[in-house]
C-alpha cells in the first residue's frame, strides 16, 4: 500500500489537529471505534497519511520540527496526541496577504528568505498541497496553487478563496491533469452544517422559514481574523451562501463570526436562532447553542478529503471532482445537499462515480 505524501501551508490549529490526529489513528487500539468520519476511504486508512513537508511564516515556527511547532504559540487547540519527531522542518513561506491586522499583532513573521516552494514540494515528493491558511488570503492562495501546477501536486483548498469553484482554475489544473479540490472546508461538528441540516429538515416538513440567523464567537485565528470587516465578509457570504441553500426560495438570514473571546481559546460557540410557520400557520421559534473545539472538527474532514484525492490522483481523475468537493466543502462547484454528497463520496470511495465527478 503506497503512502499519501502530504505538504501542508499553515501551521495552525487545524495543521495540529489533523497532524496529531494521524498518529492518534495511527496508534490507538482504538482508532475504529470513534472519530472518523470514514474508517476507510477506498483502500486507505488514516495512519496512510504522511506529513513530508510544511510551511508558515512565523518566527516561532520556521526551522522547528513539525511536531514541534503544531504546539506553539499562537496554536491554542488542545493536544490530545504524543506527536513523535517527524523529521519535517517547517520552511518560511512568502507572507502576501496571509495575515490580517489582526493577526500582525500576535504573529512575527521570520525574518529569513522564502523557500523555494515548488522545489521543495518536488523534492519532498509531495502529491497533494493542503492550504490552511486564513480566510481573506486570496493572493497567497493563488500563489501557492501556482507552485502545486509547478510542481505536479494536488491542491486542497481549505480557504474560502475561490479556486475549485473558480472556472479558469479549473481549466488550469485539468489541463495539467491534476486535483484541485475545495473551497472552504467544512467542520464535522460544525455550525454551517448543523444550521444547513436543521433547515433543509424543516423545510422538507412543509415549514416556512420566515427568518434565522446564527452568531459564531471563539478564540481561534479564524474568529481574530473575522475581526478584519474584508475578511469576515468574504467569510460570511459564504456561510449564508451555503446555509441559504437549504431552503428553495429566500428570506432573511445572517450567518457568521460576530466576536473573538481569547480565553476561549480554540473553542467556538455558535448561537442559533430560527422563526418560522408550520400547519395552519401556527408560529415557532428555534434557539440553541452549540460549542466545540475548531481544530479537530476541521482535521476529521481533512483526513476523508486527503485520502479521496488521493484516490482521484490515482485513478487519473483530473480537475474538481464534484464527489470530494461537495462532501468535504462549504463552496463547491456544484452544491448538493447533505445526503447527496455524502452518498456521491461513498461511491467515489467505492470506485462508482457519476459522470463528471
Amino acid at each position: 500500500m503506497s503512502k499519501i505524501n502530504v505538504a501542508v501551508i499553515g501551521v495552525g490549529n487545524c495543521c495540529s489537529a489533523l497532524v496529531q490526529g494521524v498518529h492518534y489513528y495511527r496508534t490507538s487500539s482504538q482508532r475504529s471505534s470513534y472519530g472518523l468520519m470514514s474508517e476507510r476511504v477506498g483502500q486507505y486508512d488514516a495512519k496512510d497519511i504522511e506529513f513530508v513537508a510544511a510551511i508558515d511564516v512565523n518566527q516561532k515556527k520556521v526551522g522547528r520540527d513539525l511536531s514541534e511547532a503544531i504546539f506553539l504559540d499562537p496554536n491554542n487547540t488542545p493536544r490530545f496526541s504524543a506527536v513523535p519527531r517527524i523529521g519535517v522542518i517547517v520552511k518560511k513561506g512568502p507572507l502576501l496577504d496571509g495575515l490580517g491586522n489582526h493577526a500582525k499583532e500576535l504573529i512575527h513573521v521570520d525574518s529569513s528568505k522564502p523557500s523555494n516552494i515548488s522545489e521543495l514540494l518536488r523534492e519532498s515528493e509531495a502529491e497533494i498541497l493542503v492550504n490552511l491558511l486564513p480566510t481573506g488570503a486570496k493572493r497567497a492562495t493563488q500563489y501557492y496553487a501556482e507552485q502545486a501546477l509547478k510542481a505536479g501536486c494536488a491542491f486542497v483548498n481549505g480557504t474560502p478563496s475561490k479556486l475549485a469553484s473558480d472556472k479558469n482554475w479549473q481549466k488550469r489544473f485539468k489541463s495539467a491533469r491534476l486535483q484541485l479540490v475545495g473551497d472552504d472546508i467544512k467542520n464535522q461538528v460544525g455550525s454551517t452544517v448543523l444550521h444547513e441540516t436543521i433547515l433543509r429538515m424543516l423545510s422538507m416538513r412543509g415549514v416556512r422559514i420566515d427568518e434565522s440567523y446564527q452568531l459564531d464567537i471563539g478564540g481561534g485565528m479564524e474568529s481574530l481574523n473575522a475581526l478584519d470587516r474584508d475578511r469576515s465578509i468574504i467569510k460570511r457570504k459564504v456561510k449564508i451562501g451555503t446555509v441559504s441553500s437549504a431552503v428553495p426560495y429566500k428570506f432573511p438570514i445572517v450567518a457568521g463570526s460576530s466576536d473573538y473571546v481569547e480565553f476561549m481559546k480554540n473553542s467556538r460557540t455558535s448561537h442559533f436562532w430560527i422563526k418560522g410557520k408550520y400547519f395552519g400557520k401556527s408560529e415557532f421559534t428555534l434557539d440553541m447553542t452549540l460549542n466545540v473545539v475548531e481544530g479537530p472538527s476541521c482535521a476529521a474532514v481533512l483526513v476523508d478529503v486527503i485520502r479521496a484525492t488521493k484516490i482521484a490522483r490515482d485513478r487519473k481523475i483530473a480537475g474538481t471532482p464534484i464527489a470530494i468537493c461537495a462532501y468535504g466543502f462549504k463552496q463547491p462547484p456544484e452544491r448538493l445537499s447533505f445526503d447527496e454528497a455524502t452518498r456521491l463520496f461513498g461511491e467515489f470511495s467505492a470506485g462508482r462515480r457519476r459522470k463528471g465527478s
